[in-house]
Parts: structure tokens; C-alpha cells; sequence
């Protein structure tokens, strides 16, 4: 089963324009997060990283503060979210467009 959100709590909270994070709310990832993440144009782990930023509503820039053992946990939460698309379609018989 697919959760429709996944909570981190940060073990490094970050501040970033004075605000801080300290726990993150990853929701499934939309067309805006995917437009986003392209946008930033530096190539794959990049672009993950900035999808990562937008399906928890927080600015890339903000993101990349985030501390690598945080990174790697967020990384394990949101993985099914972000890589398991064509596996969600052939169980619900649905099917990807070409």
C-alpha cells in the first residue's frame, strides 16, 4: 500500500530567510514538482533533489541545506513516491501514455 504523505523529522533542522524546518511533509509528487525539477536543468540527482524540494512545499534553495544523513532518510521515506510510477500502473491495470 502507497501512503499519500510520508513525515520526516529532520535531525538537522534547517533555516533558510528565517525560517526554520525541522519536520518536512512529503506528499506525491505533481506536474509542477515534474516541470520544476526539468526546469533546474542540471542533470538527474539534481533534478531529484528538486522534486524532493517541491512535494515538500520548500524552495530548492532552502533544500539544499538539508544535511546528508537527513537527505538519505528522506531519500528511503519518499522512494516509492518517486520511482515506482510504472509499478503503481500495472497494479491498478492502468496503463502509461506513450
Amino acid at each position: 500500500m502507497i501512503m499519500d504523505k510520508v513525515e520526516i523529522t529532520l535531525k538537522v533542522p534547517v533555516s533558510f530567510n528565517g525560517e526554520t524546518f525541522s519536520t518536512l511533509t512529503f506528499s506525491e509528487p505533481d506536474v509542477g514538482c515534474l516541470v520544476d525539477a526539468e526546469s533546474v536543468g542540471e542533470g538527474e540527482q539534481t533534478q531529484l533533489y528538486a522534486m524532493l524540494a517541491g512535494m515538500c512545499g520548500m524552495s530548492f534553495d532552502a533544500f539544499r541545506k538539508i544535511k546528508f544523513r537527513d537527505l538519505r532518510r528522506i531519500m528511503a521515506a519518499t522512494d516509492h513516491m518517486v520511482k515506482n510510477f510504472d509499478q503503481d500502473d500495472a497494479a491498478t491495470g492502468e496503463t502509461s501514455p506513450s
